[in-house]
Order: C-alpha cells, then sequence, then structure tokens
C-alpha cells in the first residue's frame, strides 16, 4: 500500500519486450542516437580537457610575456646608458648637442 502524499510508480509486465518494441520504434532514428551519443561523450571529454589546456596555455602566455619584458626592460636600460655615455663624451669635447 502506498504512503500518502507519494504517488505509485507501475513497472513493466514484460520488460525485455517493452524494451523490444522501444528499439524497433526508435531504429529510424539510428544514426541520429549515435551522433547524440558521440557529441555528449566528447562534450564531456572537452569539459575535462578545455581547463588543463587553459592553464598550460596561460602559463606558456605569462612566461612569453615575462621573457619579452625582461628582454625590453633590458634594452631600455642598455639604450639609456649608451645615451648617458654619448652625453659624457660630448660633455668632454665641449660641444653641445
Amino acid at each position: 500500500m502506498p504512503r500518502p502524499g507519494r504517488m505509485t510508480t507501475e513497472r513493466a509486465k514484460d520488460f525485455k519486450g517493452t524494451l523490444r518494441q522501444l528499439l524497433a520504434a526508435m531504429s529510424k532514428y539510428k544514426l541520429s542516437l549515435v551522433v547524440v551519443i558521440v557529441f555528449a561523450v566528447l562534450s564531456t571529454i572537452f569539459n575535462i580537457a578545455g581547463p588543463k589546456i587553459l592553464a598550460k596555455a596561460t602559463t606558456a602566455l605569462a612566461t612569453f610575456l615575462q621573457n619579452t619584458s625582461n628582454r625590453r626592460h633590458h634594452f631600455v636600460t642598455t639604450w639609456l646608458q649608451e645615451l648617458r655615455m654619448r652625453k659624457m663624451r660630448v660633455e668632454e669635447r665641449g660641444v653641445l648637442i
């Protein structure tokens, strides 16, 4: 006897027969079902692999930008040193720029 407030569910009396009927009715949709299942599996794989790939890409980008800024900093400091040296040579000669 069911409990008050709960709905009862009916079970198939012939599960195998019902399953055969369902598969027979769905037979014209075989290709569509296979495509849906394949895309569902691919979606799950990409949801798992996506963050890992994004993390590697972010690390690579950060490393590249850090190395680039170090080179840029080195270039600027070298350029400033060269300007100072030129200014000192000009001052030694007494020539104004």
